[in-house]
């Protein structure tokens, strides 16, 4: 999840609801690494932090052993949003007068 200067939670997603089906253990000597890939909506300027966790368990009942809140600090500098907190990108606007009728 993402977090503005305010701490309010701006994006955020979860990798179980993604991957339910996909279980596996890891041994305390073993190393975990997660790659995510993933398109940032346009935020206001202005400073965020992301937190990442790692748990164990079902969505419904699980542990979180780590969590980290500010793992990664990013600043947006520039931006499309004029109002809200996430921007949302057009993927195509038309616009034109209507016929009457």
């Amino acid at each position: 999840m993402a977090r503005d200067r305010l701490g309010q939670v701006v994006p955020s997603d979860n990798t179980c609801l993604a991957h339910a089906d996909t279980w596996f253990a890891v041994e305390p000597d073993q190393r975990f690494v997660a790659c995510f890939a993933f398109h940032m909506p346009p935020l206001p300027a202005g400073d965020y932090a992301i937190a990442a966790s790692v748990a164990e368990g079902t969505q419904r009942e699980h542990v979180q052993p780590h969590w980290l809140d500010e793992a990664l600090l990013f600043r947006s500098e520039s931006s499309s949003v004029h109002a809200g907190m996430v921007g949302m990108p057009q993927r195509r606007i038309v616009m034109g007068i209507a016929s009457q009728g």
